[in-house]
């Protein structure tokens, strides 16, 4: 049976699998997603192994959920800050301080988005299209910039998380904001 062809949940089975992906999360956030498999998964939300069975057939799509709940995260800290905001370059701007700040107000969260960034996992793109949407609302073809500030962004992250910055994680916003419109002074 694939994951496609799982039963519908009761709200006892949706609590129990919040449960596992909560303790994914957790795990991840803590350890990294190389710490997720079955038994470390199912240890930390207090189950039963051949529980987590009932819904997943493998780690693959709890990771996958980990990823989705990250970006998530990420879109909904932002979306709350910039209710109302228009597109462009200040709220870009105010975008990355967020993501930076997070090694400093948030490591497990930061912690999570380098974690699945090294990984592959698309929390990259979505980052990626939220910056190519900031730049078009600013009048700026996005270009190659999203890839290049979004890469950069989440080696800046890591590097605030490691303490291999030489200051703040936001200190490079100004580097950032040079990239994304040339020729204008960061604020």
């Amino acid at each position: 049976m694939t994951t496609q062809e799982k039963p519908t949940l009761t709200r006892k089975g949706q609590r129990t699998r919040g449960q596992l992906v909560d303790a994914a999360v957790a795990l991840a956030a803590r350890s990294g997603l190389e710490a997720l498999n079955v038994s470390a998964i199912c240890a930390e939300a207090g189950l039963p192994r051949s529980t987590f069975y009932t819904y997943f057939d493998d780690v693959g799509p709890v990771v996958e959920t980990v990823g989705a709940v990250t970006a998530e995260a990420f879109a909904s800290r932002f979306d709350a800050a910039e209710a109302g905001a228009p597109r462009g370059l200040a709220r870009l701007e105010r975008c990355l301080k967020a993501v930076l700040s997070l090694a400093e107000t948030d490591p497990a969260l930061a912690r999570l988005a380098v974690s699945l960034d090294r990984s592959g996992h698309a929390l990259r793109a979505r980052l990626e299209d939220e910056m190519a949407r900031e730049l078009e609302g600013a009048g700026q073809p996005p270009g190659v910039r999203p890839a290049l500030i979004a890469g950069t962004l989440i080696a800046q992250l890591d590097d605030a998380l490691q303490g291999r910055s030489a200051g703040p994680a936001k200190d490079i916003v100004p580097l950032l904001m040079r990239l994304c419109a040339p020729g204008s002074e960061p604020r």
